[in-house]
């Protein structure tokens, strides 16, 4: 079995190190060192906690007041919709990271994505960029009011022109086209939190 060989503190090999000019170890050296210290300082600025909704069950709010404490820094804007959005995500950790320009050294850090709660791609994302030791806030309200706040914001943004009950009969054919559908029209099914959070817990 052949020697094995040893490394410096860049992690070049000596091994290959004799067979390389000079000029070029350093090179080499230097992009390793820059390697390993950017992914460092990436994954001290890897977000420890996120919350996932409810919508309407004030989570504005909630980014308002973490907002102010020194020690905190949320990412920018309020939702990113980062974990739900395929093209977004396929830019993985720092893409993510891109919302957190003001890093600096804060021990918390996080997001506040009112969104994520019912969709089902979501938890595995979250475990996969951020580690299984993110921590999960969840903001619940009494799913009937949260309902119907729901309703009358898209009552207010042109989204929704039919009565609260016909919406909620309607329901159930909306919601089939997708995550876009099941978020805007979802005024039932984003109210069970049970079914949704067993998916995080």
């Amino acid at each position: 079995m052949g020697a094995i060989s040893r490394r410096g503190p860049s992690g070049l090999s000596r091994q290959y190190r004799s067979f390389i000019p000079k000029p070029h170890v350093l090179a080499i050296e230097l992009c390793v060192r820059t390697d390993i210290q950017q992914r460092y300082i990436m994954r001290l600025n890897v977000p420890n906690f996120i919350c996932i909704g409810a919508q309407k069950a004030g989570t504005s709010t909630l980014y308002s007041i973490l907002s102010q404490h020194p020690d905190i820094l949320l990412s920018t804007p309020k939702e990113t919709f980062y974990f739900q959005d395929d093209e977004k995500f396929s830019d993985g950790l720092a893409g993510y990271l891109s919302y957190f320009p003001n890093y600096n050294g804060q021990p918390v850090t996080g997001g506040i994505e009112p969104s994520y709660m019912p969709l089902e791609k979501v938890p595995e994302r979250l475990a996969e960029l951020l580690g299984k030791e993110v921590r999960i806030l969840a903001c619940l309200r009494n799913p009937v009011d949260r309902a119907y706040s729901h309703y009358w914001m898209n009552r207010r943004k042109g989204f929704e022109s039919l009565s609260f009950e016909a919406a909620l009969v309607a329901e159930t054919e909306r919601i089939k086209s997708g995550d876009s559908e099941q978020l805007r029209y979802g005024y039932v099914r984003s109210g069970l939190y049970a079914k949704h959070l067993r998916r995080y817990f």
